[in-house]
């Protein structure tokens, strides 16, 4: 039987948004709803790994899993990939949920995840993400949403933060683009192999960790999932995501 685990990055810090992870979204605070959330999924075991204190304490007033580990990290998955060592099971499958993911739907990940059961054991390095399509205007651009594009095999061949692909014609005012969902697949081999490779120059010009993966010529499969509830796709990023997301829930209460 395939095992799984989530491991949820929760860095203390943000530049955007000062200690968005512990606002408060209802009942609980923004980790711990995405922990609540990733609780729904059909997944074997959930665990959050943080260098802050105050969010393991979040996680233990939910009795969720934690680790904290003092440590710099220059992103979440290698964070989520040097954790390994300090969990005592052993899982076939790592899901990396990004902990602003606060109103993740747990059937998403599900269909992820079943589709990477398929998937994993065809290359040495399987690596899988969600993404979902949307209509944008070609004028707007928000930097806070990761964009993508995939060829014919639904290989992800570029992210960015800007609007790609862009419609130089200007023939139409409006564009499908496809943007990426904080959830990101592995099998413990490929994670360790993410943590093992060089930093890459696209990387850290867009700010986007999956383009190392890309770079360094390592296949990474794109799944399209739709929405299902209105506020599937909402992101925490910044102050006024954070008020978007209280109208939105208050209006459902």
């Amino acid at each position: 039987m395939v095992s799984s685990c989530i491991l949820i990055p929760a860095r203390l810090n943000s530049s955007r948004l000062e200690n968005k992870l512990l606002l408060k979204i209802n009942k609980f605070n923004a980790i711990q709803n995405t922990y609540l959330q990733c609780i729904k999924s059909m997944v074997d075991y959930i665990c959050v790994i943080t260098d802050s204190q105050l969010i393991y304490n979040s996680i233990q007033e939910i009795n969720g899993n934690c680790i904290i580990i003092n440590k710099e990290y220059t992103n979440g998955t290698e964070r989520i990939a040097d954790a390994l060592q300090f969990i005592d099971k052993k899982f076939d499958i790592i899901i990396n949920v990004q902990g602003d993911q606060l109103f993740i739907n747990p059937k998403h990940i599900n269909e992820g995840l079943i589709s990477f059961k398929k998937y994993y054991s065809m290359c040495e390095y399987p690596y899988q993400t969600l993404y979902y399509s949307e209509i944008i205007n070609n004028n707007d651009l928000d930097t806070s949403k990761v964009k993508l594009v995939l060829n014919n095999n639904k290989d992800i061949i570029y992210y960015s933060r800007n609007n790609i692909p862009y419609n130089y014609n200007q023939d139409h005012k409006n564009i499908l683009l496809n943007i990426s969902v904080g959830v990101y697949y592995f099998t413990p081999k490929s994670l360790l192999h993410y943590n093992k490779l060089p930093q890459t120059s696209l990387q850290s010009i867009e700010n986007i960790e999956q383009l190392k993966i890309i770079e360094n010529s390592l296949v990474l499969k794109g799944i399209k999932i739709k929405k299902i509830n209105k506020n599937d796709f909402f992101d925490l990023n910044t102050k006024k995501d954070y008020i978007n997301i209280l109208n939105e829930v208050n209006q459902s209460i």
